[in-house]
C-alpha cells in the first residue's frame, strides 16, 4: 500500500518505508506514529535523519529502525545500496529490507550509522559525478 496519510492497515504492516524528504520527515512521522504496529520494522530512505531521531519521532525508543541509501543507479536495477539496522531488528526484518533493496541492485550491511553515512556521501554523489564528467567529455 502506498499513502500519505496513514491509516488503521498500517498497524498490520510488517514493514513501512519512510521515504520523504528530510524537512518532512516530522509531520510524515506524526501522523505515522499512531498506527505503527508492535512488530513493525520503519525503513527510512532519508538522507541525514538518524535512527535515534526517528526513534524519537515515532515515540518508541526500541523501534526497529533500518535505515538505507541506495543511489540514482536503482531505477535501472543497477543500483548500490547501503543498509544499517539497529538492534531491535530482527533476522527476519532484516531479510526483508535486504531482499527490497536487492530488488534494485546490490545491497549491504554496514556495522555502524557512520559508516552509512560515508557510503551514502560516496554512493550518492559518484554516479552523479560520473555523469558530469561523461557530459563534459561530450562536450
Amino acid at each position: 500500500m502506498v499513502t500519505a496519510q496513514p491509516a488503521e492497515p498500517f498497524a498490520q504492516a510488517d514493514l513501512i518505508i519512510l521515504a520523504v524528504k528530510p524537512q518532512f520527515m516530522a509531520d510524515a512521522t506524526a501522523s505515522l506514529a499512531p498506527h505503527l504496529g508492535p512488530d513493525c520494522v520503519v525503513m527510512s530512505v532519508a538522507a541525514g535523519i538518524s535512527t535515534p531521531s526517528l526513534k524519537t519521532l515515532l515515540s518508541r525508543p526500541s523501534l526497529p529502525v533500518v535505515r538505507c541509501m541506495p543511489n540514482t543507479p536503482a531505477l535501472l536495477q543497477a543500483g548500490a545500496s547501503a543498509l544499517y539496522a539497529t538492534e531491535y531488528v530482527s533476522a527476519t526484518q532484516r531479510e526483508l529490507a535486504q531482499a527490497i533493496l536487492s530488488a534494485v541492485g546490490i545491497a549491504v550491511w554496514v556495522d555502524s550509522e557512520d559508516q552509512l553515512d560515508a557510503v551514502t556521501a560516496v554512493s550518492g554523489s559518484g554516479p552523479a559525478y560520473f555523469f558530469l564528467f561523461m557530459e563534459a567529455m561530450q562536450a
